[in-house]
């Protein structure tokens, strides 16, 4: 990818320890405080002599996606938060599944009975639906908690980079966490 990433380091090409540092602010809301103690690795990120994250660039993503190692990093791979119609709405990010594939991994308070109803249905098998054509161009694939909406943890793996935002985009805009259609069939 050919694009700059900006941020408070500066402006640095896709790919680059730089990008990274700018992503980390930006799309991590990681504080810039923190971010300057990190030591960017190959494929790592420490913090003093502790590994904090592994990262990976992926052709067809816009951002690095990261996987956080330790406790008080953890929270940085909690979505943002919007305000839709008075509801907060997570907004999800690619992450780097345990697999070195890219994720979206999604645990704790959003891991909900509602999600896990509304990712099923990104699983549809009907051609003419928009959803068949997002999740067969990510190559989606649901990997953990398919079968255990209340378990507390949901992770999606993709292994085709070039459709994981377009897929996530979908989760982000149509996703109504207050839709209790899903106890009609429970």
């Amino acid at each position: 990818m050919s694009e700059k990433i900006n941020g408070p380091f500066g402006s640095y090409d896709w790919g680059t320890p730089g990008a990274l540092l700018n992503s980390l602010v930006r799309k991590e809301n990681v504080p810039v405080n923190r971010v300057e103690h990190f030591r960017i690795g190959a494929a790592d990120i420490s913090e003093g002599s502790e590994r904090v994250a592994f990262f990976k660039w992926f052709e067809g993503i816009s951002t690095p996606c990261l996987h956080w190692l330790v406790p008080s990093a953890h929270a940085y791979s909690e979505p943002k938060v919007i305000i839709k119609n008075g509801i907060s709405v997570p907004q999800f990010r690619p992450s780097l599944c345990v697999h070195g594939t890219p994720a979206l991994e999604v645990n704790g308070e959003w891991a909900t009975p509602a999600l896990h109803w509304f990712l099923q249905g990104m699983f549809t098998n009907y051609i003419t639906d928009i959803r068949y054509g997002l999740k067969n161009e990510a190559g989606a694939f649901f990997q953990g908690g398919s079968g255990q909406p209340n378990g507390g943890w949901f992770l999606i793996e993709f292994w085709n980079t070039r459709g994981v935002e377009r897929f996530i985009e979908y989760v982000n805009e149509h996703y109504n966490p207050s839709d209790e259609s899903y106890k009609d069939f429970l």
